[in-house]
């Protein structure tokens, strides 16, 4: 398991029930639908960044735990793996990811499944994925085939959200922490469907930012 996870649970996570959540610190919503290009860009800008943060953390957590070290937030019960995780950037490790993982060799080419996403948040999130994990080259791991889907009605009218992503592909470079490559995805909301390019790209700074392409918008995070 590694970064890749930052492109997939934030956004099933992230995207799916950020209607429910806010202070009187956020951006005004323009709508609470998600099919809303508005919308969307000013739900990424507030929630997309705090929950990568958190499963960033998790994925460390995780591989520490594979090679032997502290199980810090982390059960592993082969091929089972579960892991506590924030995803609202609050600090407290609130949600829980359920994911299983047929092979620790990564020369072979296991495939991670998530079978399932707690945010206590949310509790209408239903979400999964799976995806290859392969690495290609010393300290670079190759997450291909990435496949998911989550679906969340939080209370309040208008914030019906469903969230498909299918075929993406992300290269990691595990010394710098930094992702290459993309994902597609489909939202569903109240409004319609919303399809979105997201791809990882160098900030110039030695770190990486997140694109989001749409057909009228386009637009960086952070």
């Amino acid at each position: 398991m590694s970064r890749l996870t930052a492109g997939v649970f934030a956004v099933i996570v992230g995207l799916a029930g950020l209607s429910s959540c806010g202070t009187s610190e956020d951006p005004p919503a323009v709508s609470a639908d998600l099919s809303d290009p508005r919308a969307f860009e000013a739900a990424v800008r507030r929630t997309f960044l705090p929950g990568t943060g958190g499963v960033l953390d998790a994925v460390d957590r995780v591989l520490a735990a594979l090679n032997g070290g502290p199980l810090d937030g982390v059960v592993i019960a082969p091929p089972n793996i579960t892991i506590s995780v924030d995803l609202n950037g609050d600090g407290s490790r609130e949600s829980t990811i359920n994911a299983l993982l047929t092979d620790t060799d990564l020369t072979m080419s296991p495939t991670l499944s998530v079978p399932s996403i707690v945010v206590p948040q949310v509790p209408s999130l239903v979400a999964n994925g799976s995806t290859t994990v392969t690495q290609t080259a010393p300290g670079t791991i190759l997450f291909d085939n990435m496949n998911g889907f989550g679906t969340a009605d939080p209370p309040g009218d208008g914030n019906f959200a469903e969230v498909f992503f299918s075929g993406g592909s992300v290269s990691l470079d595990l010394v710098t922490g930094n992702p290459s490559g993309g994902l597609d995805i489909s939202i569903l909301g109240d409004g319609g469907f919303l399809d979105v390019s997201i791809s990882f790209e160098s900030d110039g700074q030695g770190g990486f930012r997140v694109r989001f392409v749409g057909s009228s918008f386009n637009f960086t995070v952070p």
